[in-house]
């Protein structure tokens, strides 16, 4: 006898509790369906950092919303500093909420922190490195981002 798995039908004895994974999962989709309604519609660039070394190539794809940021790491990257400062082409209202998922087994294994600054939060967005391994040189990382208040 085969037996089926119904969602709607949890298991008493089930080590997940499949109300709280369908709670998480509706807040998750709330948070994004937030993020997809904020309509500015700038155009970004993006400007490489000292952490990228010397004579990377950096580039942008994309909207203020979504976009992604693509780097060939240049000589001498630093283990410290900023690698790419995105500027947004209309700011925000107020300081966007950023979500950056990585887009290459490069940008995976960068021990990468991203920010906001300080009195530039509604108009620009740093990616850094906080140390450890710098860059590989001549490696290209990939980041996809979605940005919105």
């Amino acid at each position: 006898m085969a037996s089926t798995i119904d969602p709607t039908k949890p298991v008493a004895s089930s080590l997940l509790d499949s109300a709280v994974i369908r709670a998480n999962f509706q807040a998750a989709a709330n948070d994004i369906n937030a993020l997809q309604a904020h309509t500015n519609v700038g155009i970004p660039t993006v400007a490489a950092g000292l952490a990228a070394g010397v004579g990377p190539t950096i580039s942008i794809t994309g909207n203020d919303n979504l976009f992604r940021v693509t780097l060939i790491e240049g000589t001498a990257p630093l283990s410290t500093g900023t690698l790419a400062t995105v500027t947004f082409g209309v700011p925000f209202a107020s300081t966007p909420l950023v979500m950056k998922t990585a887009g290459s087994q490069a940008a995976m294994t960068l021990d990468v922190a991203s920010f906001t600054t300080g009195a530039a939060s509604t108009t620009q967005y740093v990616l850094a490195i906080a140390g450890g391994t710098p860059p590989t040189v001549g490696a290209t990382y990939v980041w996809y981002f979605q940005a919105g208040v």
